[in-house]
């Protein structure tokens, strides 16, 4: 091992000195660009008298290459033919992400002992990144239910790039439509590459050694996607206007009471399916459907996901630092600015600021960490206070209607749609290890009708409780808390559900909800 310039041995290897690696971390986390950093190293003097071990930018990168211990797999090439182009996307193994991100000790206290490893995917347009001479945007992965102020650090490795996407617009093709339709298969050709490794395991399992050093039966499975409208409808196949999700009406996407069902997923699949075997049937049931001509979007083989259900709201900004701080600045005067603001022809500014405080109090229970009856209350009546009063933009002549994507997306952030919308009690225990559940419902129907009765007369009448009902909806996923008193202080104890877990039985919730 080397002996350093300051006297420490070895604590810079490869580097020579302190200031060495101090040089070498600036230029790849704060310089100017390589050029620029070589020409500044090619100045007289300048390495001898910091004593710099390297010449200029790519003798640099030969050691942080070569002489750096690779903390993360290499990059795989895979290369994707479209229309008559070849075109490279470049990404890491996806699986060893997983084992970086959920074996990280630094996340450890935040990640639970779960079965279950829900991936998040997004992507980030507005960092072009030249690769090889090509444009590529990034798309990132990070594990979820981390807190927000950890997935805003990226020092603590709270997400990991895992490729690069050609940022091609075949611009070769001269019939617009066409090439739509090419770029849109050359994205999903593309992510199809990347996930393609999660199958397997989120099937069948994988061993995955949590931060803590316990060796865990892990399923990864791709549980949200995030990105801007333009992308969602890149994703979920859907065409321009329409909700990614639901299947809301074009000229009703301004409605607050519209009912409306998520998109069917399993019809979606069917349609598919006729790909390679009738591609006229194909077109027409993709046209039935309302879904584009996509012939293998990346999430068709992934198990147990639902792209419809993964779509996030899009006014959720959390994940993106820059437009993040944009919209809270923004949001911290907005409402200043219009309490005294003069209408035409002496209009009464009530309704207008009684439509912008509902919507700016929408987005900010929105980011409430967890939810109670009451910030669900009002999170729907903040929601109901701008639709009451948002005709005050019409008759300013603001805009003419309210058929916004992106203001229907308000109404797919309350959960009101099941994961399964019907599930029958015999098949609770097998598919959810849910023992003992009509004895659990019936105990809890007997003390909300009669709480005074004894434990042994609830016993006894709640087996003379009937069902009339014999099917249940069934929430994936439930987080909710309770607060738990002694003496004059109190403790908020988290509790989370994944009803997929045998070991946690609605018998036991209910006796965590009764003490």
């Amino acid at each position: 091992m080397s002996q350093s310039q300051d006297g420490d041995s070895g604590v810079w290897v490869p580097f020579t000195s302190h200031i060495d690696y101090e040089v070498a971390r600036w230029a790849k986390l704060r310089g100017q660009g390589s050029t620029a950093f070589s020409d500044l190293l090619n100045i007289e003097g300048v390495c001898k008298h910091l004593g710099i071990s390297y010449q200029n930018s790519r003798t640099l990168n030969n050691i942080i290459d070569s002489k750096i211990p690779a903390h993360r797999p290499h990059f795989k090439r895979q290369e994707i033919l479209v229309a008559g182009e070849a075109f490279d996307v470049y990404f890491w193994d996806i699986l060893q992400c997983v084992k970086a991100l959920y074996g990280d000790p630094e996340l450890a206290p935040y990640l639970p002992g779960a079965t279950i490893i829900p991936i998040l995917l997004s992507s980030d347009k507005t960092q072009v990144t030249m690769f090889r001479n090509k444009a590529a945007y990034p798309i990132y992965m990070t594990i979820g239910n981390l807190p927000k102020e950890i997935r805003r650090q990226p020092s603590r490795n709270a997400q990991i790039l895992v490729g690069y996407l050609p940022t091609t617009k075949l611009e070769h093709i001269t019939n617009k439509a066409a090439r739509r339709w090419c770029l849109a298969n050359l994205f999903h050709a593309c992510v199809c590459h990347i996930v393609e490794p999660l199958i397997q395991p989120g099937k069948d399992g994988m061993p995955i050694a949590s931060g803590d050093g316990v060796l865990r039966r892990g399923h990864p499975l791709l549980a949200c996607y995030i990105g801007d409208y333009p992308e969602q409808l890149l994703v979920t196949g859907m065409k321009t206007g329409e909700c990614p999700k639901c299947d809301i009406p074009l000229t009703e996407l301004g409605s607050k009471d519209l009912p409306f069902e998520m998109h069917d997923l399993h019809q979606i699949l069917d349609a598919l399916a006729l790909v390679d075997e009738d591609p006229s049937q194909f077109a027409k049931a993709c046209r039935d459907t309302g879904f584009k001509l996509l012939y293998h979007p990346f999430w068709q083989g992934l198990p147990h996901c639902n792209i419809y259900n993964a779509i996030t709201p899009m006014f959720s900004t959390r994940y993106i630092k820059a437009s993040g701080m944009e919209h809270q600045q923004i949001c911290r005067f907005l409402l200043g600015i219009i309490i005294d603001i003069w209408l035409p022809d002496g209009a009464s500014p009530v309704r207008l600021i009684r439509a912008v405080r509902g919507l700016l109090d929408f987005l900010y229970l929105a980011q409430y960490p967890c939810r109670s009856d009451l910030t669900l209350e009002l999170l729907s009546g903040a929601l109901n206070r701008f639709h009451d009063n948002k005709s005050i933009f019409v008759d300013l002549g603001i805009c003419s209607s309210f058929n916004l994507p992106k203001l229907h997306s308000f109404q797919h952030y309350l959960a009101k749609h099941p994961s399964v919308k019907r599930v029958m009690f015999a098949s609770l225990v097998d598919w959810y290890g849910t023992i003992h559940f009509q004895v659990a419902v019936a105990r809890f129907v007997v003390q909300l009708m009669q709480p005074g009765l004894s434990a042994r007369q609830a016993e006894e009448a709640a087996c003379h409780i009937n069902l009339p009902f014999q099917s249940v909806a069934v929430f994936h996923k439930v987080r909710y808390s309770t607060t738990l008193t002694m003496g004059c202080i109190r403790f908020h104890v988290p509790f989370t559900m994944v009803t997929g877990n045998p070991a946690l039985s609605l018998s036991t919730i209910f006796d965590i909800l009764s003490t």
